[in-house]
């Protein structure tokens, strides 16, 4: 009988949180496989603004950002809000982040993987006939990242201009 021997690692660096996999049984060789997370952090709120969110910290919590103005910005300690518009928006709630989708709670996690940050970004950053469409038909919005593999998988599939539209907007994301 093969046993395998997987030790998983969490080190926190900065505002992310790396996972590493090492198996120890590849061959006596061993392997590591990082992934990438975020968490509650200056570098996220970075990368959602850089990708077209807007802080709206100021309107929605005034006193968590004269606090953040004056102090630096504390995930345990202070809220945040990052617009991408008026109904949809990404919100961290001290070290929680939630996403909403029309004011609804689409999701709400202590941190996000690459493949759910892209799909969060991606999804906003669709026109909003698409974006409505993708929910009638099941799609969450966390997950967006698993129809792109799909998609690319398969693209004979997947022609219509929804498609193509996806498969364009993961491609030309830059962190």
């Amino acid at each position: 009988m093969f046993v395998q021997k997987i030790l998983f690692l969490e080190i926190f660096v900065g505002g992310n949180c790396e996972k590493q996999f090492l198996n120890t049984n590849n061959g006596g060789q061993k392997s590591t496989h990082v992934m990438k997370h975020y968490i509650a952090s200056e570098e996220l709120a970075e990368i959602l603004k850089l990708n077209g969110f807007k802080d709206i910290t100021q309107e929605r919590y005034p006193d968590h950002h004269i606090s953040m103005v004056k102090n630096g910005y504390d995930p345990g300690k202070i809220k945040r809000v990052f617009a991408a518009n008026k109904f949809n928006y990404i919100k961290f709630d001290y070290i929680s982040i939630q996403i909403f989708y029309k004011k609804n709670l689409e999701g709400d996690k202590d941190e996000l993987s690459i493949d759910e940050l892209k799909s969060i970004i991606v999804f906003f950053n669709l026109p909003v006939n698409i974006r409505t469409e993708l929910i009638k038909r099941g799609q969450k919005v966390l997950s967006l990242h698993q129809r792109y593999d799909e998609i690319k998988q398969e693209p004979e599939f997947y022609n219509d201009q929804k498609s193509k539209m996806i498969l364009q907007s993961f491609e030309s994301l830059t962190f």
